[in-house]
């Protein structure tokens, strides 16, 4: 999408000025021949619509009279955090200024205050929506000088056309009341008629003690993208490139821009998503990647220096990989060993594991379920562990992660050599032995001998880089057995591209002979054509 401009009668400058706002010009640089045509901003009560805040006391949003602050509504121990839209928005109930409002309120104790500004954003004339960014920005830094809170504890997030809203609010508590604003937070911040000025038009590092940015559709205006192509942080941060983002259509440049807010808004539920400040993860770069890392969103931290940061989401909520739901107690059921001196299975603390358990000598097999199963009796993993256990002689661990997601980060601590770990794991699980290869190289420098992934969870994975799905570069060996693969949105739940050093493709990989062709799932624990693969893997312990 292009933002032409509206063609009007020519202009010679002009200065306005509005009571407790100051003067503004449309001189340069806040117009540009060719580029940024000349606007004046509009006036306080033809730009906003309101401001409410919320916190722990005051659960209700209560208007806030900008221009005469009663700060006993505000807790004034705790941050102000104050959040606002872009062009052609507006705050209702399914908007994203909802969900951090309700989110603030449950995960965190601060100030929450909502800034909507729809009269002037919900303008044709994009051009003027881009110049009233001033009037909105000083009623925000009119606003926080009158609070007895130190500005050291004021945030500002905005988003698209909102975050030059939060430059102007920090540029002018600096100039016209000697405060500097704690941290600026630009979600994806608008390109168009910004791009190419100056840092007194746009949004910049020097606007506040710590600004991060985060793009999601960053490029040239001219060909459509509606973000910010380049770096004006102390920290940028990167989702997928920066440029398009995997929930969006490929050229889908609103969809890409309106990602960033809901990515900072589902990291207010945790720690967010660690970045690193590699683009290409190449391997001779790794302990610097590995040294250089911040979490995206909310609990974003000022680095030492400038860095921009790459890393990869989801693409829908939950964005992140690891929230504060997502603890090791929240994920993990429990890990089980059995081998030739232990036949019956001993529990194993994956902190602080016991070596005496293990025969250190053997080499050791780990395997983990998939999506909506469990470790029972009934379990392929019981098949599988007897097998082992009759037919190998290894450390067999099973790992049962029924309550959640993954967490397998326990092998650095044996003295078995990382060349004799395997794990194994099927559909979702297969993913799961994937990053506990990644973790066990990223941050304890040793490389697991095999993967092997029994029919790897397609939906949310197929699409994605090596960075989010089981991939050869995971371990020495990375074997997969495919057994449903093909488009996940014809229902296939399995991956059908080839990405281990050896893909086995039974009877074509796609179904099985002992399936029907059409099978409607009501129980996931009884997938037929997936569960084929454990059958060939149980084979294949008791006759290697």
């Amino acid at each position: 999408m292009k933002i032409f401009a509206i063609c009007v009668a020519a202009a010679s400058a002009a200065d306005i000025c509005y009571d407790d706002l100051g003067c503004f010009t449309d001189d340069p640089p806040f117009s540009k021949f060719g580029y940024r045509p000349r606007r004046l901003p509009k006036s306080p009560e033809n730009a906003l619509n309101g401001i409410w805040l919320t916190n722990k006391h005051h659960q209700t949003p209560i208007p806030i009279n900008w221009n005469n602050v009663e700060s006993r509504f505000f807790d004034l121990t705790k941050p102000v955090v104050v959040m606002t839209h872009g062009w052609n928005d507006e705050w209702h109930s399914d908007h994203w200024l909802t969900e951090a409002q309700k989110l603030f309120l449950s995960y965190e104790d601060v100030n929450f205050v909502g800034v909507e500004w729809a009269k002037a954003g919900q303008n044709i004339d994009y051009f003027q929506s881009a110049a009233d960014t001033q009037t909105v920005g000083r009623i925000i830094a009119k606003m926080l000088s009158q609070l007895p809170i130190p500005s050291s504890s004021f945030h500002c997030v905005g988003h698209s056309l909102g975050a030059h809203v939060c430059s102007y609010a920090g540029k002018y508590l600096q100039s016209e009341f000697s405060q500097t604003l704690g941290r600026i937070t630009g979600m994806d911040p608008a390109g168009p008629a910004f791009q190419k000025t100056s840092k007194a038009v746009r949004l910049d590092a020097s606007d506040a003690s710590f600004v991060d940015v985060i793009h999601t559709n960053g490029g040239d205006e001219d060909n459509g993208f509606l973000g910010m192509s380049f770096s004006i942080g102390h920290a940028d941060f990167y989702p997928n490139g920066g440029v398009s983002q995997p929930g969006c259509w490929d050229i889908n440049f609103i969809c890409s821009h309106g990602e960033a807010p809901w990515m900072f808004v589902d990291s207010i539920r945790g720690n967010g998503c660690e970045f690193n400040t590699c683009d290409d993860h190449s391997t001779d770069r790794l302990d610097s990647c590995r040294l250089n890392k911040n979490s995206m969103g909310w609990k974003a931290t000022k680095p030492t220096i400038k860095h921009d940061y790459f890393g990869t989401t989801g693409k829908e909520a939950p964005y992140f990989f690891f929230t504060r739901s997502e603890s090791p107690n929240d994920v993990l059921t429990g890990m089980f060993i059995t081998n030739s001196k232990n036949r019956v299975e001993r529990a194993v603390n994956w902190q602080s594991v016991n070596e005496g358990l293990f025969e250190t000598n053997k080499k050791v097999v780990v395997m983990t379920h998939g999506w909506t199963d469990e470790y029972d009796d009934k379990s392929f993993m019981t098949k599988a562990r007897d097998n082992f256990l009759n037919h190998q002689s290894v450390n067999f661990i099973s790992v049962d992660w029924s309550k959640g997601s993954q967490n397998l980060d326990y092998f650095h601590q044996l003295s078995i050599r990382s060349s004799d770990f395997t794990c194994v794991g099927h559909s979702l699980g297969g993913h799961v032995c994937s990053y506990a290869a990644k973790y066990l190289k990223s941050e304890f420098r040793k490389t697991m001998g095999q993967v092997v992934g029994m029919d790897p969870a397609g939906p949310t994975f197929e699409r994605t880089t090596k960075e989010v799905r089981i991939d050869h570069t995971d371990a020495t060996f990375v074997q997969i057995i495919h057994s449903n693969g093909g488009n996940e949105d014809a229902g296939f739940l399995g991956m059908n591209a080839a990405f281990g050093h050896a893909d086995f493709y039974p009877n074509g990989g796609v179904r099985q002979p002992g399936c029907k062709l059409v099978k409607i799932i009501t129980n996931f624990r009884n997938l037929t054509f997936p569960q084929h693969v454990l059958t060939f893997f149980s084979s294949e312990i008791k006759n290697s």
